[in-house]
């Protein structure tokens, strides 16, 4: 009886959730030791989520940026299952070569019959977390032109985290909404902890949307409770962006 009832659960949807982390010579130091801080603890925090749902099922494909850009600890540039992705530590230097990740992600945000990660119209769309302390060193706009007209950015739900000295209107430009970025000047708390309560957040949030009706709403919102986190200031970003997890027939898919 088990096995017919097994045979009988629908598929999961996979929400891929990308972190795209600036590794630049600035980000040398404390800050990248930060990162690399959060992003250790980041795949059990989504397996954690992983485990509350039947629905939808989390994967993670981290990207790092600096001269050039790269996926970061996959196996043949594929997203990982968060339960058996081990991190390892990024390195900083060099320039800022943001348009090189535009490009990079565009690439990987379309169907998997033309090479990308994107399984067609039933898909949910993507978690995509932008962290930066700089600004672009080549030509990023004319790769976020390209990137612009993917379906699946269009719906992904997309945050920034802004590192002090971050040009926000650049990262605004990404997120299509100002309010989507998280200032780390303005909390009170240190980048590691921001990057893990963004993230969890916002994948949180994806991956009740893709259970339930597809569209994001604030009452799918969780923040971390603890002590150190200043909630308010990180959930209001969260909460502020309203976007559906879906795509509408004019959006380009290639």
């Amino acid at each position: 009886m088990a096995e017919i009832e097994t045979l009988g659960l629908p598929a999961q949807t996979e929400v891929i959730v990308i972190p795209i982390i600036d590794v630049s010579g600035s980000m040398a130091g404390a800050r990248i030791g930060q990162v690399n801080d959060a992003m250790q603890e980041v795949p059990k925090q989504l397996a954690d989520i992983n485990d509350e749902s039947i629905d939808s099922k989390l994967l993670i494909a981290p990207m790092e940026f600096s001269s050039g850009a790269r996926w970061f600890a996959l196996n043949n540039n594929q997203p990982a299952e968060v339960e058996s992705f081990r991190w390892i530590d990024m390195k900083a230097s060099g320039l800022t070569d943001m348009g090189a990740a535009f490009k990079l992600l565009a690439e990987k945000l379309t169907v998997e019959s033309q090479g990308g990660w994107m399984k067609g119209r039933g898909g949910a769309a993507p978690v995509i977390i932008l962290i930066s302390d700089g600004g672009p060193t080549d030509d990023y706009q004319s790769q976020l032109a390209i990137l612009k007209k993917r379906g699946w950015f269009k719906a992904a739900l997309k945050f920034a985290v802004a590192v002090e000295g971050a040009d926000q209107s650049v990262l605004a430009e990404f997120t299509g909404n100002s309010e989507a970025i998280v200032d780390t000047t303005k909390i009170r708390n240190d980048l590691a902890s921001i990057i893990k309560v963004v993230i969890r957040t916002a994948s949180q949030t994806a991956s009740k949307s893709a259970s339930a009706s597809g569209n994001i709403n604030s009452a799918s919102v969780v923040t971390d409770n603890g002590p150190d986190v200043d909630d308010a200031a990180i959930g209001e970003a969260i909460t502020n962006v309203q976007q559906a997890l879906t795509l509408d027939s004019t959006d380009d898919l290639f």
